[in-house]
């Protein structure tokens, strides 16, 4: 049960690190009122305690659905949303030569990381 814990605790941590930072960045642009700080906070009550519940949810309805292929949605799904932040929210779909090199280097990585385990097998020790 201790591990379960420290499972949810280890990824809840950051989400709750970034909802602070948020607040403290709008705390830190402008003044707020108490009556802005409350519906600031409501508002992330909301969404941080509403997502989770959605995407448990959703979660549990998809890996019926899909079966075995639940990992390949989720990648697909982690790719639309890294690229649309990239794009859309840091405004890089101008930026088309540093795009493809990073993904480039990505994909060289990618390949690499995927070799070792291979490399580790075909260099295992016989007796």
């Amino acid at each position: 049960m201790l591990v379960v814990m420290l499972k949810l605790l280890a990824f809840v941590l950051p989400l709750g690190l970034d909802s602070f930072a948020m607040a403290a960045a709008i705390g830190a642009v402008q003044a707020t009122s108490v009556r802005q700080r409350l519906r600031i906070s409501l508002i992330f009550v909301i969404f941080e305690g509403g997502m989770p519940l959605i995407g448990l949810g959703l979660g549990s309805a998809l890996a019926h659905v899909l079966g075995g292929s639940t990992a390949l949605a989720a990648l697909i799904i982690a790719a639309m949303k890294g690229s649309m932040v990239a794009g859309v929210f840091m405004h890089l779909s101008h930026e088309k030569k540093a795009i493809y090199g990073a993904l480039l280097l990505t994909l060289v990585f990618f390949i690499v990381l995927l070799f070792i385990p291979v490399l580790g097998y075909l260099d295992r020790v016989r007796y």
